[in-house]
């Protein structure tokens, strides 16, 4: 997900602004967005069968405080872009919602 695209002077991959998980914060700890990084990431590609989503629109929400937490993660999975719940448009101009749940295909979802 990305609020831009853009390709940065130094380099040809195309860059997106993102919010990443880059450190874990303990569960009573007094900051628990001290493990959050904004910045740009390169431009992710789609699975199979995804589309890419311009974001307009995003939220942290109570999963991607987990999982700045660690809860979930390893060490080995850092850094990971967050991104449970947002809003934007496809190639194509469709609106999008982008949700937690997945559905998967093969077990009927």
């Amino acid at each position: 997900m990305w609020s831009y695209r853009g390709r940065t002077a130094a380099s040809s991959v195309s860059r997106v602004l993102a919010a990443s998980v880059v450190a874990f914060a303990p569960p009573d700890s007094a900051d628990p967005l001290a493990g959050l990084h904004i910045g740009d990431v390169a431009e992710p590609v789609p699975p199979p069968g995804w589309v890419a989503v311009q974001v307009r629109a995003a939220a942290l929400n109570r999963h991607d405080l987990w999982s700045l937490q660690g809860v979930g993660l390893g060490r080995d999975d850092l850094p990971r872009v967050l991104g449970c719940d947002a809003a934007g448009v496809d190639a194509d101009g469709r609106e999008v919602v982008v949700h937690a749940v997945i559905g998967d295909a093969d077990a009927g979802h």
